[in-house]
């Protein structure tokens, strides 16, 4: 089964949102940030006599802290991301091939065969399938590079197959 794709800068914002909270390492340092947090705004109501107004002050500093760092730490990565996939072939034309050796990937500067055992897991949202090498490795398949949601299912489902679960 052969698909030609073309992997836009929007596809990578909306695939790392969506892969943003299905990794367990995000989640931990949301709540590493959230504790450092809690522990001086414990300290600080134990100083003032539990004054309300203190207390509740302190607890949106440390829920909009917990919630603009990792903020910040994924718009970052973003940005490097962004700025670097034109450059390793990340964006413009993919073309692939799932064979019984692996999935054979074409760009316009290179060609890869990447054995079955290489990929970790596999994600499918309504307009993407995401084929997880690695930590830092994706294939991205949009569903508009399909001629049909029947075709876009049965390349997923071909691709489940081949794939195996952790």
């Amino acid at each position: 089964m052969q698909v030609n794709v073309n992997i836009t800068r929007l596809d990578l914002i909306r695939v790392n949102m969506i892969l943003w909270p299905k990794v367990r390492w995000n989640w931990i340092y949301v709540g590493i940030i959230f504790v450092i947090g809690l522990l001086p705004t414990i300290s600080a109501v134990r100083e003032s006599n539990f004054d309300l107004r203190i207390m509740a002050l302190l607890a949106c500093l440390v829920i909009a802290l917990t919630i603009a760092i990792p903020a910040l730490t994924f718009a970052f990565c973003l940005g490097v991301n962004l700025l670097s996939a034109s450059q390793r072939t990340g964006l413009g034309q993919h073309e692939y091939e799932i064979t019984s050796e692996g999935l054979h990937e074409s760009t316009t500067l290179n060609s890869e065969l990447s054995k079955w055992e290489s990929f970790d897991e596999i994600f499918k949202s309504k307009n993407y399938i995401i084929l997880k090498k690695h930590w830092a490795a994706i294939h991205v398949f949009p569903r508009r590079d399909f001629d049909s949601q029947a075709q876009f299912l049965e390349f997923h489902k071909a691709l489940s197959e081949k794939v195996k679960a952790p």
